[in-house]
């Protein structure tokens, strides 16, 4: 059992036995004196700064290679290409995958992001001119850029990390 599973029974339980002995209904409450164990972790682990910049280097390296080739089919272009989309400029990976090839206007990506509070705006990201060029050359006559689910671009990601050796796995927002 995890540290913050335990934590929140434990005080669950001790609030209803404080209802309990206020009511009457017991004489006292045994859980008081019970400790909480272990520490409840706080936040997502993210990709340190060197981590970060070997995957950057893996993902810019894998997809360079593909587009001197001038291949762009294959999921390791695709990977890479979604992967350094989600960090940089923080897209979702529902955003990632619903990414069409009129949706990169030279420096600029303009998407709308997933509904949040009912409100749909279209939104401008700018993007280097390394990661435009190479979106504009897989863009050429696609639809859709990444015609994958969601959950694709963070398996993406971990699949990346571990071949660039990064140690944590930094969960792209869905």
């Amino acid at each position: 059992m995890s540290a913050a599973t335990h934590q929140g029974e434990l005080k669950a339980t001790r609030t209803l036995w404080r209802w309990l002995t206020r009511k009457g209904w017991v004489l006292s409450n045994p859980w008081v004196e019970v400790e909480l164990v272990g520490e409840v972790r706080r936040g997502k682990e993210q990709l340190r700064r060197g981590e970060l910049a070997k995957l950057a280097v893996l993902c810019f390296r894998t997809a360079r290679e593909s587009a001197s080739n001038g291949r762009w089919v294959g999921h390791d272009v695709d990977r890479a290409l979604a992967v350094l989309v989600s960090l940089y400029p923080g897209m979702r990976a529902s955003e990632v995958v619903s990414l069409c090839g009129r949706d990169i206007n030279g420096d600029v990506i303009t998407y709308t992001p997933a509904k949040q509070r009912g409100q749909r705006k279209v939104k401008r990201v700018k993007i280097t001119t390394e990661l435009s060029s190479l979106f504009q050359a897989k863009a050429k006559g696609a639809e859709r850029l990444f015609p994958y689910k969601p959950p694709w671009v963070r398996s993406s990601l971990m699949r990346l990390c571990k071949e660039a050796e990064g140690s944590r796995l930094l969960r792209p927002r869905e």
